[in-house]
This record gives structure tokens, C-alpha cells and sequence, in this order.
């Protein structure tokens, strides 16, 4: 049943035009209650996306899980029941924090309270469900479930990664009494701990006797680099851990003895999110050193070994960003060649209210990219009444735009409900594509070399891009008109398969003794990859003249692009 309020006050939608470059495409929301729903994380593959969080509508907060359509954000009625699993664990407050795809299965991370508001004792769960229907997959944990519960009081999962065939797991546990950091590896396929890392799968660290809690991992091929809060200097300070990929073990090299420690004031710095790309990394969170409640955003970029601030970014290596005298803050970020991505929420519109807020920034120098959305901001104040709270938790992007999540407050006063917003984003970065056939006139079959490499418009190679092969030709159909049968001709590109000259190990058995030598084939391939150098190289046997063309899809921060059309003659 709807529940009943003396006074009502509805928070109307309050349109916004997009401009220049990023326009809003489609919006999906979902209101399963009339209490607070809470969506945590939003990401996606090829088949759609997944969405995690809570709904308050059995009267406490349960674990709500959604699969939704790429096209325009309606569910996909295959996955779960109708689109949606719900699970109300407990008979308290619980919440999804986390949704990883990974090879056909999906890993859901959050915690469960089973009693709150005391917490007496809430800990850790994960699941692996099929990405497909999202069933359960049995030989995970116990029947497709893991939970970690460290102590008799508050633990609880913040976040996961995957990593080398592993998962990482970042939180905190209560094992001492006072909230100290817990980092765990586990296998993908069973759950398991994997022993080498830590003390029998387990990282603790406890920089104070108060709150220390870790929020948000980043992995590269040797590190995990783990942000979070601890309480040492008697107020809330951001944490900043590099730790060996296989054994957890702090790198020395980084920071001082493995440790970065960020204070900007004696308030309460709560850091959000860090990420990295081959430049550096980047870590984002509160600052508090303007006073009152006038919180602002802080991104700092750092490099990857040394931990030291690149002094290239904002100034001396940080950015501070204020848009209101209110509450500012920042969500969530992605890192891809064209930009910056940052999602969260400002106090611009005044009287206790807080509106989504999108930023796409320099990854050089943090400064605005003026042509995404009105000067490289997007504002969007969707609910109208005071006290009515909207903010953009996570976003996630493809080859063509960004997808952003979050709530909004519109339904009605402290009604939060789920919102997804699609833009499509003009802004990525264009490319080159050559493409040359050597040779261009040959006899049937013989092989011609298709060769060619991709570049931005910065001139950068492109590697590990997708790269595919097209051929003209003649369609030739027939089709009733009045009566009569008429032939239609038409030319269109088919995609074609292409050869790639691979090295084997081939065995041979000599005078009755077995010799291994190398030799060069060609193998079919769907596609080719580019190298380090943006390079791509293959081989096709046409059976006549035609003419071809090589393909890139596009891919995040890369606009599509096709080569010019190359004749390859055949006598």
C-alpha cells in the first residue's frame, strides 16, 4: 500500500536542454517504493546493463538487482523475473555496493545488516549470477553465495575488483574493536581465498583506533591501489595504499613505505574514488578546508610509482573545485583517452538541495572540456522542492556515449527513486584508419597482404583495437511489384573473414627420433587486433575483382572509423 503524509510535497521534473556536443537520449527511472530507494552502481556489456542497489518496499532496505536494454533503458524481461531480482535478506537494512562483469557471469558485492540501526552484526556478501538470466552459479561460495562475516559487529564490503583472474575485495571489519581496513583476494570460480596473498587470503591494516575504512580499489599488472579513510590526526584524513598484486604486501617504493596521506583540513575529508590510466592515477573525494558546510570536490593525479602529484594537473598535481557555498561532491570517475569523466552532485540550486553534476576534465591538466555538454559541465536539477536531494552516483560508457545513474527526489519528498540517463557524446576523440593491399593485381588463388594502423587525432597509435574486413558487392534480389517479378541490384558491404600469419610448434618424428621445429601458417580470424604500434596485418585470396575496406567500431573515447575502399584486382 502507498503510504499516507499529511503534507506532500511534490518535487516536479524541471526540464534542461543539452548542448553542443553531448545530448540526452533517453531517461528510464524506477520508483519501487515510496521510501528510499538507493542505486549504487550501473554497468554494462554487450547484451545490457546491470544495475545495483536497494528498494525499500517491503519497509526495509533489500538487495535490488536489474538488467536493462542498451537502446532505450527498459528491462529485459529474460533476466530474473521481468528483469529484476530482489532479495530481502534480512529484515533490515541492506544494499548492493558493487556489480562486476566478468566472462558470461556477473559479481554482486554489498552487505547485510542484521540489526540495524544498531549494527550488532552486519557483514559481507557476495554473489556470482549468470550475466544471462541471472541465476545463481552453484560452485561459488555456498550454492552461488559467499559471505565473510570477521566479527560479532559492523563489517562491511564497500567494493571489488577483478584482476589477473582474481577478485579483490576492499572494506572494513571490526575485528579489533575499533573499524580497521580488510582487503581480501578470492578465487573467481569457487570463492576461495587465495592463500599467497596476505595471511591466508586476508590484508588488514589499521592506521588509528577509530574509523579507518578502504572505499575503492584500482588494479594495474603488478599493483592494487586501495583509497579509503583513516582517523590518525584525530579527524578524517584520505588513505592511499599501493600493495602488491600477489602477496598484498605494501610497495615501499610508493608514497612513504607504501602510504600516501592526504589532510587538506581538521574536517572530515571522505575520499570517493580512484582509477588509473598509463599516465598516472587519479583520486577524488571531499575537502573541507573552506569551513562550514561548504564542501567542496578534490582530484588529485599522482604518479603510479613514486606516488608523487604530477604538477602538469591542476595546480601542483591538485584540482579543487567549488560550484556552490553548499555541499559539493564526486561519485565516481572514468579515465579513457579523451577525457576525464566525473559524476556526483552540487549545492547550486540552493535551499538545501543537491542536483547531479557531469564533468568531462583534461586528463593532462584537469581543466573543462568546453565542448562536452555547456562548457564541460551538464547540470541537471531534476526534482524542484526544497529538501528534494538528486545525485549521480555511478556512470559507465561505450563507443558511442555515456551512460550516468543515479536517484532523484521527484516523486516526492524523501522518495528517492532509481534514475538512468543516456548521452550521446560527440566528444571522443576521432581516428585514422589506412588500409593498403600488396599486392593489387593477382591470380586467383594467390594471397594479397592487407596491411594499415590506427591513430587518433592526436596522432597516438592505437593498440589493442578491433579491426574488421569488408567487401563490395552485388546484391541481387527479387521482388513481386504489381504482379511482376522485378531483380533488384544493390551494392553492399558483407563482412569477411581474414587470415593472420601465426608461428606454430610442429613435431616430426626423423630417423625414428622426435624433432620440434617452428613454421609460419595462416589461420582464419574474425577480426585482427592492432599492435603497440596501431598496426594491423592480414591476408585475404580473392576469387575476383572487388573492392575493400577495414573497419573500427569504435571503442571508449574512440570515434568509429572506415579505411578508404582499396581495389584488389583479380585475373
Amino acid at each position: 500500500m502507498k503510504k499516507l503524509a499529511l503534507v506532500l510535497v511534490i518535487c516536479l521534473i524541471l526540464a534542461t536542454s543539452i548542448a553542443y556536443a553531448t545530448t540526452l537520449t533517453w531517461v528510464a527511472t524506477n520508483n519501487p517504493s515510496e521510501n528510499t530507494d538507493m542505486l549504487s552502481v550501473i554497468t554494462q556489456d554487450s547484451s545490457g546493463y546491470y544495475i545495483g542497489g536497494s528498494d525499500y518496499s517491503p519497509g526495509n532496505e533489500q538487495w535490488r538487482l536489474e538488467k536493462r536494454k542498451l537502446t532505450n533503458g527498459s528491462l529485459i524481461s529474460s533476466f530474473g523475473t521481468g528483469g529484476v531480482i530482489t532479495n530481502n535478506i534480512s529484515s533490515t537494512n541492506d544494499r548492493i555496493q558493487k556489480v562486476i562483469k566478468n566472462n558470461g557471469f556477473i559479481y554482486i558485492a554489498g552487505y547485510v545488516n542484521n540489526n540495524y540501526p544498531t549494527q550488532s552484526d552486519e557483514y559481507w556478501r557476495v554473489e556470482k549470477r549468470n550475466a544471462s538470466s541471472g541465476n545463481l552459479v552453484s560452485s561459488f561460495g555456498t550454492a552461488g553465495i559467499l559471505t565473510v562475516n570477521p566479527s560479532s559487529t559492523e563489517d562491511e564490503l564497500i567494493n571489488i575488483a577483478i584482476g589477473n583472474n582474481y577478485l579483490y575485495l576492499v572494506g572494513f571489519d571490526n575485528t579489533l574493536g575499533n573499524q580497521q581496513w580488510r582487503i581480501e583476494k578470492r578465487s573467481l570460480t569457487d570463492g576461495s581465498l587465495i592463500n599467497s596473498f596476505g595471511t591466508g587470503g586476508v590484508v588488514t591494516s589499521n592506521p588509528s583506533s577509530s574509523e579507518d575504512q578502504a572505499y575503492s580499489i584500482a588494479l594495474d599488472g603488478s599493483a592494487i591501489y586501495v583509497l579509503g579513510l583513516d582517523y590518525n590526526n584525530s579527524d578524517f584524513q584520505w588513505r592511499l595504499e599501493k600493495r602488491s598484486l600477489s602477496t598484498g604486501s605494501l610497495v615501499s617504493s610508493f608514497g612513504s613505505s607504501g602510504v600516501v596521506t592526504v589532510n587538506p583540513s581538521n574536517g572530515g575529508e571522505y575520499p570517493s574514488v580512484v582509477i588509473l590510466d598509463s599516465s598516472g592515477l587519479y583520486t577524488a573525494g571531499g575537502d573541507d578546508s573552506l569551513g562550514g558546510s561548504n564542501t567542496q570536490y578534490r582530484i588529485e593525479k599522482r604518479n603510479l610509482t613514486t606516488g608523487n602529484l604530477i604538477s602538469s594537473f591542476g595546480t601542483g598535481g591538485i584540482l579543487t573545485v567549488n560550484p556552490s557555498t553548499d555541499s559539493d561532491g564526486i561519485s565516481h570517475m572514468l579515465a579513457v583517452p579523451s577525457g576525464l569523466y566525473l559524476t556526483g552532485y552540487d549545492g547550486s540550486a540552493g535551499s538545501g538541495k543537491s542536483q547531479w553534476r557531469i564533468e568531462k576534465r583534461s586528463l593532462t591538466n584537469g581543466s573543462l572540456i568546453s565542448s562536452f555538454g555547456i562548457g564541460g559541465v551538464i547540470n541537471r536539477r531534476i526534482s524542484s522542492a526544497d529538501n528534494c536531494n538528486d545525485t549521480a552516483n555511478y556512470l559507465t560508457l561505450d563507443s558511442s556515449g555515456i551512460t550516468v545513474a543515479g536517484t532523484d527526489d521527484s516523486p516526492a519528498e524523501s522518495d528517492s527513486q532509481w534514475r538512468i540517463e543516456r548521452y550521446a557524446d560527440n566528444t571522443y576523440l576521432n581516428t585514422s584508419l589506412s588500409l593498403s593491399a600488396r599486392p593489387r593485381n593477382l591470380k586467383r588463388g594467390s594471397h594479397t597482404a592487407l596491411k594499415g594502423q590506427l591513430k587518433d587525432s592526436n596522432k597516438k597509435k592505437l593498440s589493442s583495437q578491433t579491426i574488421r574486413f569488408y567487401k563490395k558487392a552485388l546484391r541481387i534480389t527479387k521482388k513481386k511489384v504489381k504482379g511482376k517479378i522485378k531483380t533488384i541490384k544493390k551494392w553492399v558491404w558483407l563482412r569477411i573473414n581474414i587470415k593472420k600469419r601465426i608461428r606454430i610448434t610442429v613435431k616430426k618424428k626423423v630417423n625414428g627420433k622426435i624433432k620440434t621445429y617452428k613454421k609460419w601458417v595462416l589461420r582464419t580470424r574474425k577480426y585482427l587486433t592492432t599492435d603497440k604500434n596501431g598496426k594491423f596485418a592480414g591476408y585475404i585470396s580473392p576469387s575476383n575483382t572487388a573492392y575493400f575496406k577495414a573497419v573500427f567500431s569504435g571503442s571508449f573515447g574512440y570515434k568509429p572509423k572506415s579505411s578508404k575502399q582499396i581495389r584488389v584486382a583479380v585475373r
